[in-house]
């Protein structure tokens, strides 16, 4: 751990406009931010631990807690509904003209009124 966060410090010149850099390739690295990685990176920046910490829990994009082993990407939660989307049936029952009584409450047809509403 120490190795690593010892090569990341050492691409970077230990100015005070580079922690947001710094954070980044820390959490990059470690999937998280460390609070110990984050008392070095004030020290090599020469800025209170409090300003790294400040900036860190500012930006939404910074974690301090580790990440699972497995992450669930958007695209393939994506990939699932719009499968689970072209399921829905599409066309009326011909034998009992209504939709299938397990889909009716998620996949009714909105009608939209073409008539203008006069406020009364």
């Amino acid at each position: 751990m120490e190795e690593t966060l010892q090569t990341i410090l050492s691409q970077f010149d230990g100015k005070q406009e580079e922690i947001i850099p710094i954070l980044q390739k820390v959490q990059e690295a470690y999937t998280y931010l460390p609070e110990d990685s984050m008392n070095q990176i004030a020290r090599f920046i020469r800025v209170p631990a409090s300003r790294v910490f400040g900036v860190a829990t500012f930006y939404a994009q910074f974690r301090f807690t580790p990440t699972g082993m497995r992450r669930r990407s958007w695209k393939k939660q994506r990939q699932f509904w719009d499968s689970k989307a072209r399921e829905r049936p599409t066309t009326w029952s011909t034998r009992s003209k209504r939709w299938p009584a397990s889909d009716v409450v998620h996949w009714l047809p909105v009608r939209r009124s073409t008539k203008k509403c006069t406020g009364t």
